[in-house]
């Protein structure tokens, strides 16, 4: 920089680092989406799996249960 002076001491953004660090940002995002859809599949196939073990009579209490809820 300047004389030898460091970037930050002179309050000069560093236009590279503010591009790295955006595109982190994008990709930190987008990896959490793809992590949060992934989890949700997997519980909504697990609670499949758990309900069709259960008898008839529990899933019609369960089905019951989870109307009155909401």
């Amino acid at each position: 920089m300047l004389a030898g002076w460091p970037a930050w001491q002179l309050n000069i953004e560093n236009k590279e680092h503010e591009l790295i660090k955006a595109r982190a940002k994008e990709v930190r995002k987008q990896t959490g989406i793809d992590k949060r859809k992934k989890t949700a599949l997997v519980k909504r196939l697990n609670k499949k799996v758990w309900f069709n073990k259960m008898t008839k009579a529990e899933q019609d209490k369960y089905i019951n249960d989870m109307l009155k809820q909401k």
